[in-house]
């Protein structure tokens, strides 16, 4: 990403806040969001609990069955583990 994109992008958070088809919000957005709440805390001196997760096959599984498909997909794990 050539870095006068990257910059306005942290400058407007709104340009990847949340993929309203899934109700989650993507990897530049939880980056964005990360350093607000990790600058918070180190100021606060307030514990943090993070929880990562990895979907296997998860590409394949789009090409295989499209984006609808695979946006369900998400929707039905993160309400299990969220």
């Amino acid at each position: 990403m050539e870095e006068k994109t990257k910059n306005q992008d942290y400058q407007n958070p709104q340009v990847f806040t949340n993929i309203n088809s899934v109700k989650m919000s993507n990897h530049d957005f939880f980056n964005f969001f990360t350093k607000i709440e990790w600058d918070n805390i180190v100021a606060e001196n307030y514990p943090i609990a993070l929880i990562l997760g990895e979907i296997d096959n998860y590409k394949d599984y789009k090409n295989q069955y499209g984006t609808k498909f695979s946006h369900n997909c998400l929707q039905v794990i993160s309400k299990k583990y969220l």
